[in-house]
């Protein structure tokens, strides 16, 4: 009786085996894209416009711009800024040759998510009277 036990435990163990290595490439797959979204979401923090224009921390392993933005989108704390406001909150607009249609772009950091090819981007357009009109997160 054992040894049925043993052939049957082995056979089954074989098949389970087999079926996990099949699905063990698209489980690490989606489990690291989980993962990053989930760590992605918690390692946001709230804006803080003397962190925003910190040099130091803009420029570092972990830019803090990518990590407050959506909080700074989210209060709309933006709408409705004139130029000298929003100059006085963010800083001077980095320099780049992408985004030539906003008055003020914004470097964030790479893209969030597991496959960091861009980088994002706080871009602003403001109307006729120097008003801010629109602003998106975006890609280049």
């Amino acid at each position: 009786m054992n040894v049925k036990r043993t052939i049957i435990f082995s056979a089954l163990s074989v098949v389970v085996l087999i079926t996990i290595s099949g699905l063990l490439p698209s489980v690490f797959f989606f489990g690291k894209m989980s993962y990053e979204s989930v760590r992605e979401h918690l390692h946001r923090i709230s804006f803080n416009s003397a962190s925003w224009r910190d040099e130091k921390q803009v420029n570092s392993e972990d830019p803090v711009r990518i990590r407050m933005v959506d909080d700074l989108i989210r209060s709309r704390r933006l709408d409705r800024l004139t130029r000298p406001e929003l100059e006085q909150l963010l800083g001077k607009s980095s320099t780049t040759n992408y985004f030539k249609e906003y008055d003020f772009v914004y470097w964030l950091g790479p893209q969030r998510g597991p496959f960091k090819v861009d980088d994002e981007w706080l871009v602003i357009k403001l109307d006729r009277k120097g008003v801010v009109e629109k602003y998106a997160i975006v890609r280049d």
